[in-house]
């Protein structure tokens, strides 16, 4: 088979947005501390070569009911022991139950755990492996000629730990989506109204809204609000980036950052000034507040509506945001190449490439892939499952021919990516032809536009999101 294919479906595309739901085999793995569904998924539907070990772990004979009263019961036992928890929302993409609580109650969390699953087989239910000796061994990476700007020396700016490497890495893209949609930036000397003005543009555009890495600033907090307490605001922002998983969620900011307004606005803030301790470390200053994984409610402000600790780094064009000094000291040692980064993993580092060679604006690049998924209410069908990638890429874009949501699905072998070829493309026609609102599908009049590719081992595929027909509907275009 040629090295690479490209299968293009075109019609008149619908306006309406598309919500994806389980297009591959698996899904992302449940952010910790939330617990994945025990229910086993049968192996029927994989192709020829996915190995056998992807679900030999997974346990056998636990039905969803039994996992979902167990996350009930967990749920009350915390509540009853005085321990905030979240209640537990229900991910139809991941088939998992999501929650998080405060690390301060985690010897109450691991009592009602064992008390809530100890009666259930919980293989697999344990803290992310480790990050491969392959990848640990040797001489660190060297990315200092990825294109300044590109996802892949953001990337590079990540450390590589357990933490990072089985968790999603989500890009926020400012500078793209201001150029894609001709949105004109506010300067330093714009005011925090213009600033507001500018993310509300960024939403109505671009869908960029306060969550994900943009939320660990408060999601309520005013652009003016940020600056006085750490100096910069949403303004500064070319890229950011968060990795890593509840309490030891780490963001990465790219931009342009006064490193002496900041040294201002930290000393000053009314807040947290009497709390903060400067040091440094490899050359970078760190400010910090509070002990690691802390929650001060004496201490509450506009970006720490909580009262988390935080640590703050601030290297050049770069700034590090994060709940502990270890996270930040690891980041730092990885943006002055002191450290190994997420670069050095060739699957992510191919991920972000394609990223970059799209355009995104936006995505979510993960290893954090799922070996098995449930069927819950007949939602899902192994038939229409590709093989369970070794990573994956979901982000937005835009082209001459309109929006458009890219998946790339990461393969360790080419071949797998090839067998899976028919399939993926099938299931993207699928999906093509639906829209889900609240949580209800249903097919369009108007199925969107898409195209899919195999390149080496990465399934590629692009929907078009917007009405904006290429070719004459339904016609079918094979380039080798």
């Amino acid at each position: 088979m040629a090295d690479q294919q490209h299968v293009r479906h075109t019609t008149t595309r619908g306006a309406a947005v598309l919500v994806f739901v389980a297009f591959v085999g698996g899904s992302c793995a449940s952010l910790a501390p939330t617990v994945p569904t025990t229910e086993p998924r049968s192996t029927e539907g994989f192709e020829a070569g996915v190995e056998e070990s992807l679900v030999e772990d997974t346990p056998d004979g636990v039905s969803f009911e039994e996992y979902e009263s167990s996350v009930r019961q967990l749920v009350n036992c915390m509540q009853e022991a005085g321990a905030a928890i979240t209640e537990p929302a229900f991910d139809a993409s991941s088939g998992l139950y999501r929650y998080d609580y405060d690390p301060a109650g985690e010897a109450v969390y691991q009592d009602c755990f064992e008390s809530a699953f100890g009666g259930l087989d919980t293989t697999g239910l344990g803290a992310n492996p480790e990050v491969p000796e392959s990848e640990v061994s040797g001489p660190v990476g060297d990315w200092s000629g990825a294109a300044s700007g590109s996802w892949l020396a953001l990337l590079d700016s990540v450390p590589l730990t357990p933490n990072t490497r089985w968790a999603p890495t989500t890009i926020i893209d400012f500078a793209r989506a201001s150029d894609a949609f001709g949105i004109d930036r506010p300067g330093p000397d714009a005011n925090g109204a213009r600033v507001l003005s500018y993310l509300g543009d960024l939403a109505a555009s671009a869908g960029i809204v306060p969550a994900g890495p943009l939320a660990a600033f408060g999601r309520s907090a005013y652009p003016d609000q940020v600056r006085t307490e750490l100096g910069f605001d949403h303004r500064d922002f070319d890229q950011l980036l968060g990795a890593g998983v509840g309490s030891y969620y780490l963001v990465i900011g790219r931009g342009g950052f006064d490193s002496g307004a900041i040294e201002v606005a930290v000393n000053g803030d009314p807040v947290w000034s009497s709390m903060l301790e400067t040091t440094e470390h490899e050359g970078v200053s760190m400010y910090s507040w509070g002990l690691d994984l802390d929650i001060d409610l004496d201490h509450m402000s506009p970006t720490r509506p909580t009262g988390h600790s935080r640590r703050l780094a601030v290297a050049g064009d770069e700034i590090v945001w994060a709940r502990w000094t270890t996270g930040a000291i690891e980041a730092i040692d990885a943006i002055v190449d002191q450290g190994r980064s997420l670069a050095d993993v060739e699957s992510l580092r191919s991920l972000a490439v394609i990223g970059d060679d799209a355009g995104l604006f936006s995505g979510v690049i993960t290893a954090s892939v799922a070996e098995w998924v449930t069927d819950i209410a007949g939602s899902r069908s192994v038939e229409h499952l590709v093989a369970r990638p070794d990573a994956l890429l979901l982000g937005d874009g835009v082209d001459d021919e309109g929006r458009f949501t890219l998946i790339a699905l990461q393969y360790v072998d080419s071949a797998i990516a090839e067998a899976e070829m028919q399939l993926f493309t099938a299931r993207m026609e699928l999906v093509a032809g639906q829209e889900s609102v609240d949580g209800l599908v249903t097919e369009l009049d108007e199925p969107r536009a898409f195209e899919t590719a195999v390149i080496g081992s990465t399934l590629i595929a692009k929907l078009w999101l917007t009405d904006d027909p290429m070719v004459p509907a339904g016609e079918l275009v094979v380039f080798e």
